[in-house]
């Protein structure tokens, strides 16, 4: 099962979907979008299942007081929800694909469901317990992949 945040058609987007046609070509594939959008199509013609599930992704405006209550109302709204398509799938694995999904890590940790989280940001210019906070979910997952050591040293 893969966890996506963006259900846009860009670059980063076009790399999951090749990674999934691989995926698809001996096992069932699963990729949770948090919307219909572009994204969708490619994913379902790469031979993957596509699942809506909305749930809150980190941006520039959740780090203000009124963005930090709406993130955290979406994740109680979301996160049952999260876990319980772990459980009904049975899940092997789940791979998150960026840090702004944290609510995925949490919810394959609930659902005893081994996550890799691939890392593509480098926030430079981020205080660091803002850093800090990205990097905490981190911490759940089993794997943690980095696209750069720009990323890495991010964290």
């Amino acid at each position: 099962m893969l966890a996506h945040p963006s259900p846009d058609l860009y670059g980063s987007d076009r790399m999951l979907v090749e990674s999934v046609r691989g995926l698809a070509r001996d096992r069932s594939v699963l990729v949770t979008l948090p919307a219909e959008g572009p994204l969708s199509q490619a994913l379902r013609d790469a031979g993957a299942r596509v699942e809506v599930l909305p749930v809150p992704v980190l941006r520039k405006s959740c780090m203000t007081p009124a963005g930090m209550v709406r993130l955290a109302l979406g994740t109680a709204r979301a996160l049952p929800a999260a876990w319980r398509l772990l459980r009904r799938e049975r899940a092997a694995a789940l791979y998150v694909n960026t840090v702004t999904i944290p609510l995925w890590l949490v919810a394959a940790r609930l659902a005893r469901v081994p996550a890799l989280c691939h890392v593509h940001e480098a926030e430079d210019g981020v205080p660091a317990p803002v850093r800090a906070a990205l990097a905490a979910p981190l911490r759940l997952a089993r794997s943690v992949v980095v696209n750069s050591r720009a990323s890495a040293a991010a964290l």
